[in-house]
């Protein structure tokens, strides 16, 4: 991670948690406040959280691209 923006850099490792979803994929917000989009991941529910890599940074009117590495188990509260 860059000190400078504190923003990923490609091929970055981070957490995020899915916001929305539609055909294509998912949103997410990572753990920095970004917003990213993964593509093929449309049948997650929104707040589920995942392990992803970036693969892609944001350009101008477009998401921050990733990709889901791994689905996070939900843990119970009580645990």
């Amino acid at each position: 991670m860059n000190e400078i923006d504190m923003g990923y850099e490609r091929f970055d490792g981070c957490y995020g948690t899915v916001t929305s979803r539609c055909f294509r994929g998912a949103y997410l917000e990572l753990d920095n406040r970004e917003q990213a989009f993964a593509y093929k991941f449309a049948n997650l529910f929104p707040g589920t959280k995942v392990l992803c890599t970036v693969l892609k940074q944001a350009a101008e009117g477009r998401r921050m691209l990733v990709s889901i590495d791994s689905v996070l188990p939900l843990v119970p509260a009580g645990m």
